[in-house]
């Protein structure tokens, strides 16, 4: 089958690009919290991008209208996440898989999780991400591990 891509109508004025080499639809599951939505299911080489974000991963899940999703899920080795606020400021994320809920604007980090800002960077297990709110809550059974570099290092001493 051959690359499917898909750029919806404007979001916000902007369009959104899909990428991956096979794509079909399939109702939820209702044992795995599904509504029985239909749910995009998009394998190989996924990509989706808008003006201010893009996320990549082996294979991934769209829930909800794909011009205006619910919940995206991504699987990869690692699946990466990279958006820029309002300040210009770009975030990147990495995971084995990465949930993100659009109308509440939080990002989950699974398996390994990376999230890397200006000059910190944070590891563990589990990392949730409010953009909205620019917070976050971390857990793991490792720990976690913050590191500091540049200003936010000097900040320290």
């Amino acid at each position: 089958m051959g690359a499917a891509e898909r750029t919806p109508p404007d979001l916000d004025g902007e369009p959104i690009l899909i990428r991956a080499d096979r794509a079909w639809e399939a109702a939820a599951d209702a044992t795995t919290g599904g509504t029985g939505d239909q749910v995009l299911h998009l394998q190989g080489n996924f990509e989706m991008r808008g003006p201010d974000w893009r996320v990549t991963a082996d294979s991934a899940q769209v829930r909800g209208p794909v011009e205006d999703p619910e919940q995206l899920t991504l699987l990869g080795t690692p699946a990466k996440i990279a958006f820029t606020d309002d300040d210009g400021e770009v975030t990147t994320g990495q995971g084995g898989r990465i949930v993100y809920w659009r109308r509440r604007e939080v990002v989950e980090l699974h398996d390994s999780a990376k999230i890397q800002a200006k000059d910190i960077a944070i590891v563990s297990s589990k990392i949730v991400y409010d953009l909205k709110e620019e917070r976050l809550r971390s857990s793991g059974g490792d720990g976690i591990k913050f590191v500091l570099s540049g200003d936010a290092a000097k900040d320290l001493h």
